[in-house]
Formats: structure tokens, sequence, C-alpha cells
């Protein structure tokens, strides 16, 4: 008979085991569609100008950051840059801007010489550039819905049942910053998974210069869309058209299989 000593071991090494995976990479991006600027040109110029005084130039909100550059050029080349970043609610503003800080830099490695890129670093800030506005719905398409899940997966548990709890919390909270008149920076809550099997931790927000009813509508696309493209990551965010993001993260009871401590 094993000791009861040995089992609380085995016990505790088979938890970490299946948990050690659920960590979050340091960064991950999204490079443009819309081809490449050439070294030198008037649009490198701007977008250098553009993306160094992003981190200083918050829009009433220590979260969120939006400039845009122009300069007129004889050669009728596009010399306009846009930039938009927008950190989660619960990141504090130090932290938020150091973040924008580092992503401008990272971003310019991550995706070289593209006219257009979207960027998701340290779980403290979302960054964008591009050569027209991000909220012109005219340059919208399927490519400006961004997801970042994090390369690590639940497993043994039902994916379709976790999808249907993120949904439900994402309604929850959606209804809940309805309700209050979209009043805070950011909605979030946990909730527990079925079966106790563990919880969910759900957050919401939109960035602060669009009508209640466009978060609204934003939120509710970001839900379905999460629904139908979930896979499955134990955390991630999506960025819906640059107007607002979700975050989660999936917290499961991991319990052994019967009998796989017996000898």
């Amino acid at each position: 008979m094993i000791s009861p000593n040995w089992v609380l071991v085995l016990f505790q090494f088979y938890i970490v085991t299946n948990l050690s995976g659920l960590t979050f990479t340091h960064g991950d991006h999204v490079c443009g569609y819309r081809g490449n600027y050439t070294q030198n040109s008037a649009f490198e110029k701007i977008l250098n100008r553009t993306l160094s005084a992003l981190p200083e130039a918050p829009k009433g909100d220590d979260f969120f950051y939006n400039y845009t550059s122009s300069n007129p050029s004889q050669d009728h080349e596009n010399t306009t840059a846009y930039a938009l970043a927008l950190c989660p609610g619960d990141v504090q503003d130090e932290s938020c801007k150091g973040c924008v800080k580092s992503a401008t830099e990272r971003l310019r490695q991550d995706c070289p010489k593209q006219i257009k890129a979207t960027g998701w670093y340290y779980e403290r800030c979302m960054f964008s550039y591009s050569n027209t506005s991000f909220h012109d719905m005219v340059n919208y398409d399927d490519k400006d819905v961004l997801s970042f899940p994090t390369a690590s997966y639940i497993t043994n548990w039902n994916i379709i049942s976790v999808a249907e709890s993120l949904e439900n919390s994402f309604k929850e909270l959606q209804v809940k910053a309805a309700t209050d008149g979209y009043s805070k920076r950011f909605y979030s809550e946990t909730n527990i998974l079925p079966s106790s099997r563990g919880n969910i931790e759900a957050t919401i927000q939109c960035i602060p210069n669009i009508s209640h009813s466009k978060c609204d509508e934003c939120l509710g696309n970001a839900t379905n869309y999460l629904g139908t493209s979930y896979n499955g990551s134990a955390e991630g965010v999506v960025y819906y058209r640059y107007s607002c993001l979700l975050k989660y993260q999936v917290y499961l009871v991991q319990i052994p299989p019967s009998g796989s401590l017996c000898f």
C-alpha cells in the first residue's frame, strides 16, 4: 500500500506537470497585407516620427494612445502614418507607457518595412500602425479582426463547453457594461466552469473615443467571433477592428485519471 504522503506528492506532481505549459508568450504579431515601404521613403520618415511621438501622446486616458502624422510629398506618395495603442484596463499607467514604448521598437523588428502591422506584447499592450485611418469602416476587412491565443491549450476537457462558457461570460459583461452606461475603463468577472472544473476570467474593454452603441456593437461582434474561432487556448485576447478588446484566462482543476496513483 502506498503511503498517504506519497499520494500527496504524486498528486501535486500531476497538477504541476499538467499546468506548467500555461504561460503567455512575450509577444505575438500580425504583419500587414498592404505590402512594404521602401527604405528612406517619405512614409518611413513620417512613420518614424509618428512612432517616436506615440508613447508621449495619450489622449486623455493613460491606457489609450492615438497619434497621426502627415507631410506633403512632391511625388504624391502616401505620407500619412497612423499609430494606435491600447492597454488592458487593469494595467498600471506607467507599465502601459513602458510597454507602448517597447512595442514601437519590437513591432518594427517583427514586421520590417511593413506598411501595416499589429502586435500584442508582454500581456500589457496592443500596438498598431498603418498608412490609413483605423476607424474608417471602408478600410475594414476580416484581416482586421485579430486574435492572439497563447501556445498553451487546455486538455482533457470539452473545448465546446469552455467556448460556450467564454461566450456567456462576455455576454454577461456586455449587459453589465451597457446597464452601467460604459462608465468604467473596463469590465471584468470570474465565472465557474460547469461541474466546478475550473474558472474563467473574462475582461471587456473599448477604446474611449467611440460611442456607446459602437462599443456595444464591437463587443458583440468580437464575442461571436471568439465563439466560432476558439481553439482551446488557455489564455488570449481578441482585438476587434481596433475598437474593442476581449481578454480571457481559463484555469482548469486537473484531476488525475482514476487509478493513476496506484502501483
